[in-house]
C-alpha cells in the first residue's frame, strides 16, 4: 500500500531562509542595516546616539522574529493596533433596521379620463349607445321598425330584409320527455 504525504498548513507564507519567511528576511535585513548604521555612528561619535536608532531598529525586529507560529507578526501587530484603537463599546440597536437605500415615490400627476365632456353629454352618448345597440343599428338609421313584434318579423316572406343568421322556423323543435326503463335495457 503506498503512502502518500498530504500536505498540511497550505495558508501558511513558505519560508525562504531557515525560519524566515520572504517578508520576515526584508524586516531582519532592515533591522540588521538599523543595527550596522546605528553601531558605526555610535562608536565615530558618542554612546547616546545608540539609543535613537535602538528605538527605530526594535520593531523592524519584532516583526523579523518568527515568534507567531499560526500568524505573522506583522498581522499580529496590525490586529492589536486595531483592537486598541477602535472603539470597544457596542450599544444594541433593538429595531436593527440599517437605512442604506432612500426611495423616495415619483409625483403622480392625476389623470383625466373624460375628454373634458360634461355628465349630461356623457349620458346622451350612452343613451344613443344603447339605443343602437338594442334595434340592431336600425335606430342610427332612423327607421322605426317594432323588432319585438314577432308575428310580423318571424313571417316576413324578404329574407334579406331579415338580419337574423337563422330563420326561426328552421330552429330545432322541443324533444319530448321519454322515461327509459330497466326493460328497454338490452344488456
Amino acid at each position: 500500500m503506498a503512502v502518500y504525504k498530504v500536505i498540511q498548513d497550505i495558508e501558511a507564507e513558505d519560508k525562504i531562509i531557515g525560519p524566515l519567511t520572504l517578508k520576515q528576511f526584508i524586516f531582519a535585513f532592515i533591522s540588521a542595516g538599523i543595527w550596522f548604521l546605528g553601531f558605526m555612528i555610535a562608536r565615530s561619535t558618542a554612546w547616546p546616539v545608540m539609543f535613537i536608532f535602538l528605538f527605530i531598529s526594535i520593531p523592524t525586529t519584532f516583526l523579523a522574529a518568527p515568534l507567531g507560529r499560526d500568524q505573522p507578526n506583522d498581522v499580529w501587530l496590525a490586529a492589536q493596533i486595531r483592537f486598541f484603537l477602535k472603539p470597544r463599546k457596542r450599544i444594541w440597536d433593538q429595531s436593527g433596521i440599517k437605512e442604506l437605500v432612500t426611495i423616495t415615490v415619483p409625483k403622480r400627476e392625476p389623470h383625466v379620463y373624460t375628454d373634458g365632456l360634461s355628465q349630461i353629454e356623457v349620458r346622451s352618448r350612452l343613451t344613443a349607445l344603447a339605443s343602437t345597440i338594442d334595434s340592431r343599428g336600425w335606430a342610427v338609421k332612423n327607421v322605426a321598425v317594432n323588432l319585438y313584434n314577432q308575428p310580423g318579423y318571424i313571417n316576413s316572406q324578404e329574407e334579406s330584409s331579415s338580419d337574423r343568421l337563422i330563420n326561426p322556423i328552421t330552429l330545432p323543435a322541443a324533444v319530448p320527455d321519454v322515461d327509459i326503463t330497466a326493460n328497454d335495457d338490452p344488456l
